[in-house]
């Protein structure tokens, strides 16, 4: 898979996660869906597609605390912040 599939992927399972808990009727678990967010986004093969995506379009990274972050301290849970162990 290319990294822009792997970007794009990500990007429509969040988005179906999202939509999922919008819906009319829907039970409004926020913890659930926050966890589902973090497995589909949280994860070092998207960081770092993004990161080769973001060099070859000659973007240049941005002054932020973690290399992967954006900008806000790591999820405990997540692997940025719990040495590469998801759970």
């Amino acid at each position: 898979m290319t990294d822009q599939e792997l970007i794009i992927d990500a990007l429509e399972q969040a988005q179906s996660i999202l939509a999922e808990c919008i819906e009319p009727g829907a039970r409004r678990r926020p913890e659930f869906a926050i966890n589902q967010l973090l497995r589909v986004l949280d994860r070092r093969n998207l960081a770092l597609a993004q990161e080769r995506l973001k060099a070859r379009c000659g973007l240049r990274e941005s002054n932020k605390s973690h290399r992967y972050s954006n900008g806000y301290d790591p999820h405990p849970n997540s692997w940025m912040g719990n040495g590469g162990q998801l759970w």
